[in-house]
């Protein structure tokens, strides 16, 4: 018989005080006795967080605390170290879990003792009709997760949602906790993601199962911002920044390549406008110089060489 483990939920918000309150209740209506709830407000506005944090003061059963380091995984490392129980879930502040969450999560580690981490099933709430073109495909961008099956350990090809996951607590310390390097940060402009990710193949390389757990639910809202086209391209060029420096990386360089590459990402649009500044400016020299063209060879020759030295 598997010895009964304290259960522990962190809520990471970021000036989410509409919508914060549902998540929040939606642990509070969990059937589980001990369960411990943790706040961990990352809003850049400390008096703010102070002032909506008052009304859980004195709660016995949530703890409300401000962290100014700005970044998702900061605050998560942040309701880590506080958590008392030995099993931390993480639910967003844009979520809510559904009935039987936490027992679901809890029996998941039950079932797999050397589960360093379980998550389970994320259905949308969409707050927006689903557009047409938006196919199954697609949803994994939307943090979305559904593999079907019992519970088991995840298989080739699968992966869990952070607004639906939980870890061994010991064993995320032992593996770093969430690197800070990966993560969203601020009002959006940056989606960030794979912080997740990289803590799981940390665990799984230790010999932790990760495994899945479809009776724990959470629901998502999906805002009609993240139903557009663009959203999607947006999406899936951070996540392409997101798997390099999570995957394709030296761990030594991966807090300093977030800044790099969003950099890089930052100048496509002066790339863009230096490319065609540049086909202009060659192509007014050639009309007023036509012999220039003899002067070119595979290179381009000396003339676009020293037209080509762009500094970005």
């Amino acid at each position: 018989m598997s010895q009964e483990r304290n259960f522990s939920a962190v809520v990471c918000t970021h000036n989410r005080y509409d919508i914060l309150p549902a998540a929040i209740d939606s642990i509070l209506k969990q059937n589980l006795s001990p369960l411990e709830l943790i706040v961990v407000d990352n809003s850049p506005d400390a008096a703010a967080a102070q002032a909506f944090g008052a009304r859980y003061r004195g709660s016995e059963k949530i703890g409300y605390v401000h962290e100014p380091a700005e970044g998702l995984s900061q605050a998560r490392n942040t309701g880590v170290a506080l958590a008392r129980g030995d099993i931390v879930a993480f639910l967003d502040d844009d979520a809510a879990a559904e009935p039987g969450w936490a027992g679901a999560l809890l029996r998941a580690f039950a079932g797999f003792p050397n589960a360093g981490c379980a998550g389970g099933r994320v259905v949308p709430r969409w707050l927006a009709p689903r557009p047409r073109w938006l196919d199954r495909e697609l949803l994994g961008y939307l943090s979305i997760v559904d593999w079907g099956g019992s519970l088991r350990e995840i298989e080739p090809g699968e992966w869990l949602a952070g607004c639906n996951i939980a870890y061994d607590r010991r064993a995320l310390l032992d593996a770093g906790g969430f690197p800070v390097s990966l993560g969203r940060k601020g009002e959006g402009a940056s989606l960030l993601s794979n912080e997740e990710a990289l803590v799981n193949r940390t665990l799984r390389s230790r010999g932790k199962a990760v495994v899945y757990a479809p009776e724990a639910v959470v629901r998502h809202r999906i805002p009609p911002g993240r139903l557009t086209q663009e959203w999607f391209l947006r999406r899936a060029a951070w996540q392409a920044v997101s798997d390099f420096i999570a995957f394709s990386s030296p761990p030594e360089k991966r807090p300093r390549l977030e800044t790099k590459l969003v950099s890089l990402l930052g100048s496509a649009a002066r790339l863009k406008w230096r490319m065609n500044d540049l086909r202009a400016s060659v192509l007014e020299r050639l009309n007023r110089e036509p012999k220039l063209i003899e002067n070119l060879d595979a290179e381009g020759g000396d003339f676009l060489k020293a037209s080509l030295q762009i500094k970005f």
